[in-house]
């Protein structure tokens, strides 16, 4: 464009001399053809250089328009990524115009808008209007730089927010005549600080509402923040702390160590624990007492500067409740060492975490060796997977559980032991593991072995005697009896037509001999049931029911039976039977009731027994310390069966007896208590 520009004067001026040329010609010479020759030159030489000025200059105009587009351009762009907008008011006659990026503050699709001020006043927020106005007539009246900031309003109600800067242009006579100015877009960054002042304020809250003491301080060591755990935790306000060195909150005996501490940190940013700090921290409270705490410390860098955030807690309750908890161990392990019972603990993926020196001593094994799973090392291995399967279950459940294998003793001899264990729970009910005992049972297991087949023995000779006595009375006193009842009709019959009495008195005889007959035949069958040992336990309770019912004329007896197998191993029925004896004896001599229910069960795998009253009622706990013989007959009874036996008796509430023996493995007892008998 600059050589655009030099061409035209010097085309101008060669025009110049070719005409002041042609002149001199013209004169110089007289020749008619050379003057139209020179003319003619003149002539075509202005017109070239006319055409080539008039081409010079169209292309120097179409390079300032070019540029002066491309700025524009280059101003457009630059005001919608600053998200500007300019304005020039022209006061003598209130045209406003506005140019630049109008969509993001004013939502104007266009890129100018040429108006009143009253619209750019319309737009503005009804709240801030005043204070636009003001701050506008402020710097007209001070010939000052303008400043505001105030709220956009577009026409569907989008708010944007606006920082503007302008300048009043003044007349000689001092009279404002032109503002120019320029607005920001700042909603954005408004919000941003909007939210960054809500941040603050929460975090300013979150400071002054923990319970844990939060002290920042600079690369100094001055404290800057203080807030209000720490004013408890030290006995200071704040207002005293701000500005103080740390140390002063640190005692004399530990601030060296606090001075290489807060060095390593910040050259490193390692906590000083981490790189073998004191055991215990301490702080020193304004009355120049100390306590333990526990920190955690942070750093944060800003340019050259760090900034150290110190969270502190007291732990001195906590101290306490721990070396409270050491003593309190030491003395369980006192204690747990000193008793003669094995006692253990587990953790909560049970695993043994403690064993006393009685279980040491049981097995002969160290301690290590018995420790997590070792222990089952020395469980007989018939015993090993049923413990697990036992002890499992519970342990998922959470709940207590007792059970019994053999351990192999320090002379290699496997023992009985009974474990009984109980859920740990701390005070929150967090499950902490286990904790239980272990008791040498062996000779307990072998004294209710011998036990048992001295009751079984018995039971087997009462049973026998039963039956002798039964088929005595049977077979021998009730044929007697019917013997002597004959002889009496005959008696009868031979006297004389004139001893009526006699006769009389003869038939009253020969009737009680019948009832007395009748009495020895029923107690030969509660002796010996006959109908029990062919007919099964179903038909000989329900016969007994019946007779004891038709003999006790006040009392009723309800029996039901449910799917009872008639093939009941022998040792069950007459062990359910001799119960059903017992509890329905005692129902009808003591209850004081005149209606009885029995029922008789039977399911896959146990037969059940219930005999229910809805008399007086009983303890039976005193009854056992008493006269409780009968009891003790069925409890043993249900014991040499495997069976349950359960009674639910109260004072003037009725009295329930229950008896349960399970099918499986019923066949077995007979030979069991052949086997228990020989060996004793």
């Amino acid at each position: 464009m600059q050589a655009g520009w030099r061409a035209g004067p010097a085309i101008i001026v060669a025009i110049l001399l070719i005409q002041v040329a042609g002149i001199w010609w013209h004169i110089a010479t007289s020749d008619q053809a050379a003057h139209e020759t020179g003319l003619l030159f003149v002539l075509v030489a202005t017109i070239i250089l006319a055409q080539v000025l008039y081409i010079a200059e169209y292309v120097v105009n179409r390079h300032l328009s070019g540029d002066a587009r491309l700025a524009n351009d280059w101003l457009q762009l630059a005001m919608e990524s600053g998200k500007t907008v300019a304005w020039d008011w022209d006061l003598k006659t209130g045209r406003d115009v506005w140019f630049g990026d109008l969509k993001t503050l004013f939502g104007l699709p266009a890129s100018i808008y040429e108006g009143k001020v009253e619209d750019f006043r319309n737009r503005v927020h009804p709240d801030d209007r005043e204070l636009v106005w003001r701050a506008v007539a402020q710097a007209r009246q001070d010939r000052s730089i303008y400043r505001a900031l105030f709220r956009v309003v577009w026409p569907d109600g989008t708010i944007r927010r606006a920082s503007a800067t302008g300048k009043f242009y003044y007349a000689p006579n001092g009279h404002p005549v032109r503002m120019l100015g320029v607005a920001v877009d700042i909603t954005e960054i408004s919000e941003v600080e909007e939210k960054l002042r809500e941040y603050q304020e929460q975090l300013k809250g979150i400071v002054e509402a923990a319970m844990d003491a939060i002290i920042a301080v600079d690369d100094e060591q001055r404290i800057r923040v203080f807030n209000v755990a720490a004013e408890k935790m030290f006995g200071c306000q704040a207002s005293d702390a701000i500005g103080a060195p740390l140390e002063q909150f640190v005692p004399e005996r530990f601030r060296a160590a606090h001075r290489e501490h807060v060095r390593a940190f910040g050259e490193t940013g390692i906590p000083p624990s981490a790189k073998g700090g004191p055991e215990s921290l301490w702080g020193l409270r304004s009355d120049g007492s100390e306590f333990p705490i526990e920190t955690s410390v942070s750093v944060v860098t800003v340019g050259a500067r760090k900034l150290f955030t110190v969270i502190l807690r007291d732990v001195t309750e906590r101290k306490r409740a721990d070396d409270l908890l050491r003593e309190s161990e030491e003395r369980f392990r006192l204690m747990a060492d000193a008793t003669p019972v094995m006692l253990w603990m587990s953790d909560t993926d049970n695993r043994s975490q403690y064993i006393n020196r009685a279980w040491l001593e049981f097995t002969g094994r160290p301690e290590e060796a018995e420790l997590g799973h070792g222990w089952m090392e020395i469980v007989h291995p018939d015993d090993l997977n049923p413990l697990i399967d036992s002890y499992g279950q519970a342990i998922d459940r959470r709940e207590s559980y007792q059970t019994e294998f053999r351990l192999r003793r320090h002379d290699g001899e496997y023992r009985w032991v009974l474990v009984v264990g109980a859920p740990r729970l701390a005070t929150d009910g967090t499950y902490s593991g286990y904790i239980g005992s272990a008791v040498d049972v062996t000779e307990h297991k072998l004294a209710t072995a011998i036990r048992s087949g001295l009751s079984r023995k018995l039971m087997d000779a009462q049973e026998k005697e039963r039956a002798w006595i039964a088929r005595e009375l049977h077979d021998d006193v009730v044929q007697r009896m019917a013997l002597l009842t004959i002889e009496l009709d005959r008696l009868s019959q031979g006297l004389p037509r004139q001893s009526g009495e006699l006769r009389i008195r003869i038939n009253e005889l020969s009737g009680r001999v019948t009832d007395l007959s009748k009495d020895i035949q029923a107690i030969s069958h509660r002796l010996h049931s006959s109908k029990l040992e062919y007919l099964g336990i179903a038909a000989a309770a329900g016969a007994f029911c019946r007779e004891l019912s038709e003999q006790q004329n006040a009392v009723t007896i309800a029996f039901t039976e449910e799917g009872v197998r008639r093939d009941v191993p022998k040792e069950v029925a007459l062990a359910l039977f001799r119960v059903l004896q017992e509890a329905l004896t005692n129902a009808v001599k003591h209850a004081g009731v005149s209606h009885v229910n029995v029922a008789l069960r039977g399911c896959e795998d146990a037969i059940e027994l219930e005999v229910m009253d809805t008399g007086i009622g009983f303890d039976p706990g005193a009854a056992l310390r008493t006269h409780g013989l009968g009891l003790v007959s069925m409890q043993e009874r249900m014991n040499l069966v495997h069976g349950e036996f359960a009674i639910d008796s109260r004072a003037g509430a009725g009295t329930r007896v229950c008896a349960r023996v399970p099918l499986a493995g019923a066949d077995e007892l007979a030979v069991e208590g052949l086997d228990e008998v020989s060996a004793t």
